[in-house]
């Protein structure tokens, strides 16, 4: 076999494969055995056809059957003779076949890129001591609280802090409905006979403290600029003027200490505060762990640039638009609203893809440097989980995983999740 490269590309080149008559002949034999063996032709019992009355009834079966075998098995040697890693095959042409003179296709694959890593030791990280103050229990027994209330109809009654007040409220910016403006904030932009609290957390900022004092039958209209770490971005900074209508006022009754201790099985309230402590300083070291773990990226990133496989980076902007389209139609956007769209959606999937694959790579050549490994006892505890995460049963998921190949996949994301945490733990604070 004789095999020619050619870069075609970044993450791309071309395998020029050519193989003689000599090394194509026993498979072909082989197949040609076989519609022999199996072949059923009329006047013929089964196995008794002629050769060549195979071969010329079978003739356009047996070439595509003895193509699709000689390239699979030519493009494997010929992707170890390049010395490459191809992650994709892009397409295969100009194939040419014939018994007589073997077989030759050029093959477009991508392949995995070749960059120089950046010092990952001791990476400059600054660390901080996750805490949990007096105040933020009280608030977490507060919301115990609050959960806990029920609400009774207050008919004729102004709306205090915490009550329920069923409205109807629209919002317009630049003298347009917001709707309009910005597909993707249907919530934000308008709705009828919806309950919203009058307490934090407010869904429109500014819209908890106008509904305190508003009852039945009551009008207002409140102005509101979104500041920039809105979490919806598309209206951050936005001036947005909303009219909003009172239909009804539900007051809100808190329960005493005892019926809060006694509805979720806390012997008191010093117990309660102690449980929400413990939970608090939990969250708080997930957060700052995260948080760490997310600067560590970020000095990776900025310091590693390199061509992408184009193959890898557009499956991972599928997956991404795919969950970014999910988001925005569970808010309440339309198809119509997605499609207005689709290249704000496309352009932020595609910026978010390639930092997520440009990572993978980068902390997989660390993982291989550092010789990270990953057991099976590993893999099956991540599969426990995620069949727990998924509601099903860790039968119905490992034959999932099975049959999409994804075993693999899953040793990998494992094996970078370690890689990752060995630098956060080898970080210079």
């Amino acid at each position: 076999m004789k095999v020619d490269t050619k870069t075609s590309g970044p993450c791309r080149m071309k395998l020029i494969v050519k193989a003689e008559a000599a090394e194509t002949r026993p498979d072909y034999e082989e197949i040609v055995g076989l519609y022999v063996q199996q072949g059923r032709l009329p006047g013929f019992r089964s196995g008794k056809a002629p050769r060549k009355v195979v071969e010329t009834r079978f003739r356009a079966d047996i070439d595509a059957d003895v193509r699709s075998r000689l390239i699979g098995k030519f493009y494997r040697e010929a992707v170890q003779a390049a010395k490459r890693s191809p992650v994709a095959v892009v397409d295969v042409t100009d194939v040419i076949f014939s018994p007589e003179t073997g077989i030759s296709f050029v093959a477009l694959v991508d392949v995995a890129p070749e960059f120089k890593l950046p010092r990952y030791k001791k990476i400059p990280l600054k660390a901080e001591t996750p805490m949990v103050t007096d105040e933020q229990v009280e608030a977490q027994v507060t919301r115990f609280r609050n959960m806990l209330a029920r609400y009774e109809d207050a008919a004729g009654q102004t709306a205090a802090r915490g009550d329920l007040v069923c409205i109807d409220y629209s919002g317009i910016c630049d003298g347009k409905p917001l709707q309009e403006l910005v597909p993707e904030a249907a919530g934000l932009a308008g709705g009828k006979d919806f309950w919203a609290q009058a307490d934090e957390p407010e869904f429109i900022p500014g819209l908890a403290l106008a509904l305190q004092g508003m009852k039945g039958g009551d009008a207002k209209e409140i102005k509101v600029k979104f500041e920039k770490d809105f979490h919806l971005e598309a209206v951050r900074g936005r001036k947005v003027e909303y009219r909003v209508q009172a239909k009804g006022v539900r007051r809100r009754i808190l329960p005493a200490d005892e019926e809060i201790c006694q509805r979720i099985g806390f012997a008191s309230l010093d117990e309660l505060r102690a449980r929400s402590r413990k939970d608090l300083l939990a969250a708080a070291e997930q957060r700052e762990q995260a948080r760490q773990q997310q600067e560590v990226v970020d000095f990776l990133l900025k310091r590693t640039e390199f061509d992408l496989p184009e193959s890898v980076v557009a499956e991972e902007t599928n997956l991404t638009v795919r969950g970014m389209v999910r988001d925005i139609v569970g808010r309440g956007a339309t198809n119509e609203d997605v499609a207005k769209n689709r290249e704000a959606i496309l352009g932020a999937a595609a910026t978010a893809s390639k930092d997520r694959v440009r990572l993978r790579y980068i902390l997989a050549r660390i993982a291989e440097e550092e010789q990270v490994e990953v057991t099976d006892a590993e893999v099956e505890q991540r599969v426990q989980a995620m069949a727990a995460q998924y509601r099903m049963t860790v039968e119905k998921l490992r034959a999932t995983l099975e049959e999409r190949h994804g075993f693999e996949s899953l040793r990998a994301d494992i094996r970078n999740e370690k890689a990752l945490a060995r630098l956060v733990e080898e970080a210079k604070a």
